[in-house]
């Protein structure tokens, strides 16, 4: 098994900034989130958030996912099977 950084150093490896990378795992540790919390978990920006999804979106990688309870907006992974 392997440890959260050994798994973002994989993820970097495959092309992702660090951001990216620590975004993509945080999905992936804890499903879809809003920007807020994604900022407050990650400790920076919302701003940041935002940019790095829309990265994330343009390499296939998350996509968003509308919550008809409410008008928010989560993100969740793509599953990797799409990816290839």
């Amino acid at each position: 098994m392997t440890t959260d950084d050994e798994f973002t150093d994989q993820l970097i490896g495959f092309g992702l900034s660090e951001k990216e990378a620590q975004l993509y795992l945080h999905l992936l540790k804890y499903g879809p989130k809003t920007p807020s919390p994604l900022a407050r978990s990650l400790k920076t920006y919302r701003e940041d958030v935002h940019w790095t999804i829309n990265a994330l979106i343009k390499k296939g990688m998350v996509r968003r996912h509308s919550v008809r309870q409410r008008s928010t907006r989560r993100w969740i992974l793509m599953r990797l099977s799409l990816l290839r």
